[in-house]
């Protein structure tokens, strides 16, 4: 029994060694000084990312007694991260946890976010990079300004509305895509589930992949400079523009339109593809 106490007492400081704890309810102002990553980690609940007229981060953890709790550590990377307390196996709650941390309007740095159950909600973001990794739950967000973009979800869907990206790179095992006003280079794989574009301005390629699903892109503009190479293994193909065909058959467009600049790939196993 002694011994069990001492291994106990030993692993609780050696845990507070390394990082500091913010007990429930709290909210935490940290400075971003030397600071060039902030990573965001969670185990169960959601995650809100949003900016306001600040320098510092903000966090925030809204939970429950005896619920997860909040743990910061700062170096060139500001990690925050929320952990299920050491005897959370005791604890039979089901309330809901939220984390919301907040950084200033312009956020020169990258952000890397992950979570094993939750969703990730984030509004009015202009960052260098963004990554985020979740294992179960939905992405959602609006005006959104990027230099890259890494969005993936095992389960769940991601919709995004008013998005400005150099490149944007999309990963979902089972759900749906939908960006509305997206203007930047597209790269998407869907395993299961349906795509739903609008394209505020072609300036850049768009390449997707679905194994299961309907993809439906539309264009905001009446004219535009593309390469089309749309395939699907079962299911139809629709183009609303006129093309320079080089394929025109009911599964299979290969063709251009203007000046064909941009490359507008999309593939398909089963399911249509429609271009508007």
């Amino acid at each position: 029994m002694r011994y069990f106490v001492v291994v106990l007492l030993f692993c609780f400081s050696y845990l507070s060694l390394f990082s500091s704890i913010v007990s429930e309810g709290d909210k935490k102002n940290i400075s971003l000084f030397n600071v060039d990553t902030l990573e965001i980690i969670t185990v169960t609940g959601d995650i809100v990312l949003k900016s306001a007229d600040i320098d510092n981060v903000n966090v925030e953890l809204k939970s429950y007694s005896g619920g997860p709790e909040l743990y910061i550590n700062k170096g060139s990377k500001l990690s925050i991260e929320v952990k299920k307390p050491f005897f959370s196996f005791f604890n039979f709650r089901f309330s809901r946890v939220e984390l919301i941390v907040t950084i200033p309007r312009k956020f020169d740095r990258d952000i890397l976010v992950k979570s094993s159950s939750g969703d990730f909600n984030f509004n009015s973001i202009d960052a260098d990079n963004l990554n985020i990794k979740l294992s179960s739950g939905d992405i959602t967000g609006e005006d959104i300004q990027l230099k890259k973009g890494s969005f993936n979800t095992s389960s769940g869907d991601i919709e995004i509305k008013r998005i400005t990206s150099e490149i944007s790179e999309f990963r979902l095992s089972s759900g749906s895509l939908s960006l509305s006003e997206f203007e930047g280079e597209i790269n998407g794989r869907l395993s299961s589930g349906n795509v739903s574009l609008e394209i505020e301005r072609l300036n850049n390629d768009i390449d997707l992949s679905l194994s299961s699903g309907n993809a439906d892109i539309r264009f905001n503009e009446k004219s535009i400079d593309a390469s089309f190479d749309l395939k699907t293994s079962s299911g139809n193909v629709i183009l609303k523009y006129p093309v320079l065909a080089e394929t025109l058959e009911k599964r299979s467009i290969v063709g251009t339109t203007g000046s064909g600049k941009y490359r507008v790939k999309v593939r398909n196993s089963s399911g249509n593809i429609s271009i508007w």
